[in-house]
């Protein structure tokens, strides 16, 4: 049986001005993992979002994984809320 996973990104800066976002949740199947990250590095992510960071060298870091698929990570997209699932988010904001 396939098991999926859902995956929270953080970008250690916004794209722009405009556009503040820092994070990115996705989903895979655990096997394809790794390989999706490494594709979301190198820029040859199929999503435009993640492509753009990459060109301007923004970094990220794994933030946390679920057991989910694609209804998981819907649930959690859904919540409008992915800085409070993230931990850099959380402690960034204690630090204030």
């Amino acid at each position: 049986m396939k098991t999926e996973i859902v995956y929270g990104l953080h970008f250690m800066k916004p794209l722009s001005d405009t556009h503040t976002s820092q994070h990115y949740l996705g989903s895979c199947l655990k096997e394809n993992f790794h390989k999706r990250l490494k594709l979301h590095r190198k820029g040859q992510s199929y999503v435009p979002y993640i492509r753009e960071y990459t060109k301007k060298n923004i970094s990220f870091v794994v933030f946390a994984t679920w057991d989910g698929d694609r209804v998981t990570e819907r649930q959690l997209k859904n919540r409008k809320n992915t800085p409070r699932l993230c931990p850099i988010c959380r402690t960034m904001r204690r630090a204030k």
